[in-house]
């Protein structure tokens, strides 16, 4: 057997390059296990082996079979033998576990009284250590008398693990020797040393046994929880230590082995152009005000990134700022760049300035040398001792703790290999896939790991003025500054730009989160700069308390979340799924509503049925007819004869039955004659009317998700969806209807509605509480803005509300006389209110339905009970336009796409313009819109046809009749409602009133784009008046239009705000309206009173109208300003 040299020397000498920077590549850790143990084998081989020969490597000698390799050459044989005799029986070096178990022997001994003999006994006796796979021998080993404890150890043994790293030296110092063809021997991986392995695991429980060690090390026990991590921040903060930098720096390491599950070969090589911040869109509140950062790490190399590839480790702030990340690597850096004085703030002229800066600094002089790993697990290990955390590990303890606590938090499996690289035999997510782990960065930061928007920081939702964030690291903005303006004096590249942005993010992170740790450790040297102690930051502390305070959770959840925090945890957990869960069972209640309706509307059909049934038996003829009302109600006695009396009328034998008449067609359908043979007379029973069922008390709650005066007031007066009116259930059925749990809370909310009741009674003396009632609502949400509704039942009891209650004089001039609610909108309110499900609104002059979610909630938050329901139209068609005119429109219509049913007639004008309701072919509702002799039908839809496709937010025209052809008529798109009518019984909120504005601004900009006005003209044939129109109801009109001066485009502005106003007044009120100073329209100081309005509220009229306007018109303005 001999080597199989290398003869090219260019080759062995590559070889030889790449073999001694071996060393380089592989890491830290693993050279620092395997040399020492290589070493050992090397003195050996040296001892008990001859040496290789000097022409070994030539292959010129050769060497006999079966005979051990010379030197420390590896083969399986020698291996084997040094397992045997030096490894596997001798005693740990290190001694750790001597000293463990000698103590507790010691200890041991004392208790009994036997260390006298114990003492005696050592001194006559030497230590043996035996070795259990080899029981004919015996290793004795002497041990140092200044190291001899009092009482004999018993004999140890090295640990499996220390067996096996042992193993692996030894044949990556065969894979070397291979590769250099200077060993011909098989890789020692063959039975003998499989066996080896196995005898050692075989023996090592009952050698742990024997050792006593401890049972639950290298268990989930032998870790740390989530509530020893502020501890942990607590002796890292230490107000009296003297080495507070090296403090902030171990709280740093800790926290990124915590958050982002890295090795200690990952965090103390880390530099500076590492990090960057990175906004995560879909986190947290999802708002472009307050969006959401993360910190993140990229990483190229490590233990187990055998690809290359980038590696990314990410965190987000956390819920408690002691163990917030984020926050203590902004205190580490202000401390090293501001306090400490010591280490100047980065220069980056250029990459080479401050590329090789460490995170984890070495000291203050050299911030570019990496941190030795003993010095960092000596302060990891001081800190776990202060702490109270006991593990068997060090540096490897966060990567540890942190995965098994997400595992607890409910974070899934894929998550926690992603948050810690352990996915690298998996191509696609070792070379492809690098998106972060949003589940475990949520765990980590104590947030419901399975739900992105349960992530809210209040501290992060006031940020910190830009003069308080300038005197945090001042030399950041001149950089910026320069770097912003892309001068060539400075290299400029992207993780330049993404460390400037990191740097501003933690500004704000410092001083938002320097607020709660100023006042922990108000004494310590961070808080002594000048900034913390400038008016500005305790200011800006005052705003963030009082955020904070503002979104505190009720005092229980708190009581419980410092008692038990993982029952608070579980808690928020099943918060969070009691919210989907709601939701889901609210869309499918709404979808089985509407089922549930649409098949009321089917069985309406059906009953209106009626049934004619024939009977000639011989020569008389028995009818019998039925007829099933409305809702399934029997007719009334005598409405229609028993079968009985009809069976007694004489009858010709040539007589037919009578066929049904033409005028009901659904009976000819539907009747039946039967002419049965036989000549028997069929004795029938009368049939009866069957008296109805007494109706049951139906159970209703009363909501307890009210929480507004008015929302209050429409469910007493008229219901909500699923739920008839209060007033009608106490008329009907008395308390019967509600449960006996909820009679304080009704009595509370019954006290509210009396007193809006007895508010509205004493309005001039009147009765009707319809007609003062949304004025007193209005002045009560104004005495109490933001009161829950318990508040204001005390308020009324107590008669603090009754002392703060206006005079009549101070309440018209603040609300206004109101107007009177007719019988007709009383209805349409009560119907608007009880229907479930979506309503169309549309403004008046043409806008567009804007939709309306039918949830309590929206975007904007301020959604509630403004719901309506497909069906709308219908009941509405059966209630509102029962008493209105019948159509004279032609019945069919026939258009370009489709055929018309004229169902009812809604609008009639008098110069014959008409507005009717129809379905077309697919019983869809439409509008009809006809006018005779005059142009501006047409007109209306040349324009509609011109701009429907360009303004998403006018009615659509649908068609346009072509028969018959007089009057002409169009088809436009039906919708239920309108914005005015609809807050005339309901106030519009804020974010609904600027939603309505936003369409009708955007349909205007393109009207007016070419010229078009919005507002209609009476009479006259011109885009644009010459000589003055009437427009409009006078007091929506614009005061040119008013004196009858030119308009253009900005009398559309003019209307615009008229409308918005009475939105945001709601109720029918109308700014201008003369009626608010009790004028009738028929009185000739109407429109005069229009005009002195817009005096009182937009001052006098400018002088400048003299310039253009002809006397009299000025004389009136005169008067009108004086």
């Amino acid at each position: 057997m001999a080597a199989t040299a290398i003869e090219d020397a260019r080759i062995r000498e590559a070889m030889e390059y790449y073999l001694l920077n071996l060393a380089g590549t592989v890491p830290q850790n693993t050279v620092r296990a395997y040399k020492p143990k290589q070493r050992e084998w090397k003195e050996w081989c040296a001892k008990n082996w001859e040496p290789i020969p000097e022409d070994w490597a030539t292959g010129q000698s050769t060497w006999p079979l079966g005979r051990p390799l010379p030197g420390d050459l590896v083969d399986e044989g020698k291996l084997l033998l040094f397992m045997k005799t030096e490894v596997i029986s001798r005693a740990p070096w290190r001694r750790p576990r001597l000293q463990k178990q000698r103590k507790r022997r010691l200890d041991a001994a004392v208790a009994v009284g036997q260390v006298v003999a114990a003492k005696r006994r050592r001194r006559e006796e030497s230590e043996t250590i035996e070795v259990a796979t080899a029981p004919a021998a015996a290793v004795e080993t002497k041990v140092e008398e200044e190291d001899e404890p009092l009482i004999a150890a018993p004999a140890l043994e090295l640990a499996y693990n220390s067996v096996r790293i042992y193993i692996a030296a030894m044949q990556r110092l065969y894979d070397e020797q291979k590769s250099r063809h200077i060993n011909p021997a098989p890789r020692p991986q063959g039975i003998a040393l499989k066996a080896l392995k196995k005898s050692i695991l075989a023996v090592v429980w009952a050698r742990k046994r024997k050792e006593y060690s401890d049972r639950l090390e290298g268990t989930i026990k032998d870790t740390y929880t989530k509530a020893q991590i502020p501890r942990h921040h607590e002796v890292a903060w230490r107000e009296d230590s003297g080495e507070i930098s090296c403090l902030l720096r171990t709280q740093v390491d800790f926290l990124f082995g915590n958050h982002m599950l890295l090795r200690q070969s990952n965090r103390r090589p880390m530099e500076l152009p590492d990090c960057f911040r990175l906004e995560l869109p879909n986190e947290g509140q999802k708002s472009k005000e307050f969006p959401t950062y993360a910190l993140v790490v990229v990483m190229n190399q490590g233990k187990t990134n055998q690809h290359g590839r980038m590696e990314y480790g990410a965190a987000l702030r956390h819920r408690d700022a002691r163990c917030c990340l984020v926050s203590a690597l902004a205190f580490y850096l202000f401390w090293r760049w501001q306090v400490e004085q010591v280490e100047p703030f980065p220069t980056f002229q250029c990459s080479e300035d401050w590329y090789d800066i460490k995170v984890l600094r070495r000291s203050a002089k050299e911030v570019t040398k990496e941190l030795s790993a003993q010095t960092a697990n000596s302060w990891t290990s001081r800190l776990y001792a202060a702490c109270g955390i006991r593990t068997s590990k060090i540096s490897h303890a966060p990567r540890v703790a942190a995965a098994q606590n997400a595992d607890m938090d409910g974070g899934s499996e894929g998550q926690i290999r992603r948050a810690g690289r352990w996915n690298n035999g998996d191509q696609l997510t070792g070379c492809y896939l690098n998106s972060l782990p949003f589940e475990f960065m949520r765990s980590t930061a104590d947030f419901d790991p399975d739900w992105s928007g349960s992530y809210f920081l209040p501290r992060d939702t006031v940020k910190p003025p830009f003069e308080l964030c300038a005197r945090i690291w001042p030399s950041l903005d001149r950089w910026k500054d320069i770097y912003n303006t892309g001068s060539s004096s400075m290299e400029t590249n992207k993780a330049t730009g993404a460390f400037f942005e990191l740097l501003d993010w933690l500004r704000e992170v410092l001083l938002q989160d320097a607020v709660f740790l100023q006042k922990l450790y108000p004494r310590h040297p961070l808080f002594q700069d000048p900034v913390f102690q400038s008016p500005q930051f305790a200011s800006f502390a005052l705003q963030v308390e009082n955020a904070c305070h503002a979104a505190e959770e009720d005092s229980y959840v708190a009581t419980i979340d410092r008692a038990i925090p993982a029952v608070a945890e579980k808690l928020r957990a099943l918060s969070s799924q009691q919210t989907a869960a709601n939701l889901w069972t609210e869309r499918a209640f709404v979808e089985l509503r509407q089922q549930v309706q649409r098949l009321e509307k089917k069985m309406e059909e059906l009953a209106k049925a009626s049934y004619t049934i024939t009977i000639s038996p011989g020569r008389s003829t028995v009818t019998q007819r039925v007829e099933m009302p409305k809702r399934g109600r029997p007719r009334a006695p005598g409405r229609a004869p028993t079968a009985t009396a009809m069976a007694t009328a004489p009858r010709d034998d040539s007589t037919a039955p009578v066929p049904p008449s033409s005028s009901n067609a659904a009976e000819a359908e539907r009747g039946a004659v039967l002419q049965p043979d036989t000549a028997t007379r069929l004795p029938l029973p009368p049939v009866e009317p069957v008296a109805p069922s007494a109706p049951s008390v139906p159970r209703f709650e009363v909501p307890l998700d009210i929480r507004r005066i008015p929302d209050l007031w429409h469910l007493w007066r008229y219901g909500r969806a699923g739920m008839p009116s209060v007033e009608s259930l106490e008329a009907r059925y008395g308390a019967a209807w509600r449960p006996k749990s909820q009679k304080s809370v009704f009595c509370g909310r019954k006290a509210i509605v009396d007193f809006i009741l007895r508010k509205s009674r004493e309005r001039d003396g009147l009765q009707s509480a319809a007609e003062h009632a949304p004025r007193v609502i209005a002045q009560m949400e104004e005495l109490c803005p933001k009161w829950s509704l318990d508040k204001v039942t005390k308020a009324i009891k107590n008669g603090d509300l009754e002392r703060r209650w206006p005079s009549e004089a101070d309440f018209i001039a603040r609300c206004g006389n109101p107007m009177v609610l007719n019988e007709r909108e009383e209805e349409r309110t009560r119907l608007w209110c009880q229907a479930p499900g979506f309503l169309q609104w549309d403004l008046t002059g043409g806008g567009r339905a804007i939709p309306r979610a039918a949830k309590n909630t929206s975007p904007d938050g301020d959604i509630k009970g403004l719901a309506g329901l497909e069906s709308l139209a219908s009941i509405a068609e059966e209630y509102i336009y029962t008493n209105g005119p019948i159509a004279e429109h032609p019945a069919s219509l026939t258009g370009r796409l489709s055929s018309y049913t004229i169902i009812k007639e809604l609008h009639k004008a008098a110069d014959e313009a008409a507005v009717y309701l129809a379905r077309n072919q697919c019983h869809e509702k439409c509008i009809v819109k006809s006018i005779r002799g005059h142009w501006r039908l047409q007109n209306e839809a040349d324009i509609l046809k011109r701009y429907q496709s360009k303004i998403p937010f006018l009615r659509p025209l649908i068609d346009e009749i072509q028969e018959p052809t007089d009057p002409p008529s169009i088809v436009l798109g039906y919708l239920d409602s309108d914005v005015l009518t609809e807050s005339d019984k309901k106030r519009l909120s804020r974010p609904e009133i600027k939603q309505v504005a936003k369409c009708v601004l955007e349909a205007l900009r393109v009207l007016h784009k070419d010229g078009m006005v919005h507002t209609g003209v009476v009479s006259q044939e011109s885009k644009f008046a010459k000589e003055g129109h009437i427009i409009g109801a006078a007091f929506t009109r614009s005061p040119e239009a008013m004196f009858q001066l030119p308009w253009g485009t900005a009398t559309d502005i003019w209307s615009f705000g008229n409308a918005i106003l009475s939105l945001l007044f709601g109720g029918g009120y109308h700014l201008f309206n003369p009626q608010i100073d009790r004028v009738p329209p028929e009185d000739e100081d109407y429109e005069l009173t229009v005009l002195k309005r817009m005096y009182r509220f937009f001052v006098p009229y400018p002088q400048a109208y003299e310039s253009f306007n002809d006397p009299d018109t000025i004389a009136t303005i005169n008067f009108i300003n004086h």
